[in-house]
């Protein structure tokens, strides 16, 4: 395998690595950012609720239906879990809910949400809580098409990503074709200068080599003596 195809696999390799572990990053940043956006949305509604609820002469059946989410379920519950208001239905007053996952998590957060079916209709909503001094508020939003998309990451970001992606693929070819050339380039240079080196430590004992035996051949007459050294 060629030189630069291995530096293309290698930076290529790093940098898809990198790219995932920061979609998956951004992925998630995404997800709890819109999670918190609803959240806070809910939240609202559930303050809402509780400052008209002070007030004596407040209908929380037409306030709950004035809300911008007209789906919206609220039960209202002492602190112990009982409850005393329902927009669903009335007969669920009384029933404790302290064992609902999301009034549970209200022992340790001023709120809490979870995504479950109901055990009084058998409808998924996405609850969410909120603890007031005294008494709970939950509020529900069946969990459907306009919740899910509540809820989705943006992924625009990948688009991006992508683009990137390309662009430092095809700049990672071309840095990968640079640094095989300039490496073949010293690895020509290198061969030349040994070649000459080699040429030119051989040509000084082989030129004395020759100079004698030219003298030998050109002198028959030459004595033994000068003959032999």
């Amino acid at each position: 395998m060629k030189l630069n195809l291995k530096l293309f696999i290698y930076y290529s390799l790093l940098f898809i690595v990198m790219m995932v572990v920061v979609s998956v990053f951004q992925y998630q940043r995404e997800k709890n950012f819109r999670l918190e956006q609803l959240n806070s949305r809910v939240g609202a509604y559930s303050d809402i609720i509780y400052h008209n609820y002070q007030l004596a002469d407040t209908n929380l059946y037409a306030l709950v239906c004035m809300l911008p989410d007209t789906a919206i379920r609220v039960t209202m519950m002492d602190t112990l879990g009982n409850v005393f208001f329902d927009t669903y239905s009335d007969s669920i007053y009384g029933e404790n809910h302290l064992s609902r996952p999301e009034i549970v998590a209200l022992k340790n957060f001023e709120s809490a949400y979870d995504i479950r079916m109901s055990a009084t209709n058998g409808i998924n909503y996405y609850y969410y809580a909120q603890r007031y001094d005294d008494l709970f508020i939950r509020l529900a939003l069946p969990y459907n098409v306009s919740v899910v998309d509540a809820l989705k990451a943006n992924l625009q970001f990948l688009y991006i990503f992508a683009i990137l992606l390309i662009i430092m693929m095809v700049a990672i070819a071309l840095i990968s074709n640079m640094l095989y050339k300039s490496v073949k380039d010293n690895e020509n240079r290198l061969k030349r200068q040994l070649t000459q080196n080699v040429s030119h430590e051989l040509k000084t004992p082989v030129a004395a080599v020759l100079g004698y035996m030219e003298s030998i051949v050109n002198n028959p007459d030459l004595d033994a003596e000068n003959k032999n050294h």
